[in-house]
């Protein structure tokens, strides 16, 4: 996982924003109620999805740059042999 990635600093962003929410809501009690509890659970699933999310595109972009890999190599074998054939038609 990218560690400065847009996805990951949503995560990132997500997680400290519910714990200053969870402080803040909190007031003199050492427990947290059952409606903080549940936004928390809530807010860890959102952040949990997200980093799935990430880890899939992270897997589909590896892809998809092997594939322009290949592509470019194609491309480059292609354009020599139209350059040998262009080569021939001039002799």
């Amino acid at each position: 996982m990218q560690l400065f990635g847009k996805t990951w600093v949503f995560v990132k962003i997500t997680l400290i924003f519910s714990l200053v929410i969870l402080f803040s809501l909190s007031g003199c009690t050492k427990y947290a109620s059952k409606s903080q509890k549940e936004e928390l659970e809530r807010q860890k699933n959102t952040a949990l999805a997200a980093e799935s999310k990430a880890k899939q595109l992270n897997e589909e972009k590896r892809e998809l740059q092997g594939i322009l890999k290949e592509k470019k190599e194609e491309l480059r074998e292609l354009e020599d042999e139209r350059d040998d054939i262009k080569a021939q038609l001039n002799k």
